[in-house]
């Protein structure tokens, strides 16, 4: 059986995410610039409003897209481990692990 794993579009995924839950972050600053750019203080208030509305939801979302992105970027990380130590081994340069050892003796 032949496992294909796509650990760059894996790694990739992480540091995607962990870019959105930044810009989830930086959001109310970006608002603030935005709605002092558009020249109309009725329209830069609904900006400020909007944006400053939902920032606990924000945050949640942020918190769960970092969560995903780091967790992506881990899982990319072990792959990568596992499938260098299982060349490693087959190859005949890994370190095996000593087999545990029974406590308590014969039963």
């Amino acid at each position: 059986m032949t496992m294909q794993v796509e650990v760059e579009a894996i790694a990739k995924l992480g540091e995607d995410l962990v870019a959105v839950a930044t810009e989830f972050d930086a959001a109310n600053a970006n608002s603030n610039a935005i709605a002092d750019a558009v020249g109309h203080e009725e329209l830069a208030q609904a900006v400020r409003d909007f944006a400053h509305g939902w920032d606990d939801k924000r945050e949640k979302i942020a918190k769960a897209t970092r969560s995903l992105g780091d967790a992506a970027t881990q899982v990319a990380k072990t792959w990568k481990d596992f499938d260098q130590q299982g060349a490693d081994t087959l190859n005949g340069t890994g370190q095996q692990e000593p087999a545990p050892s029974r406590s308590g003796g014969p039963r």
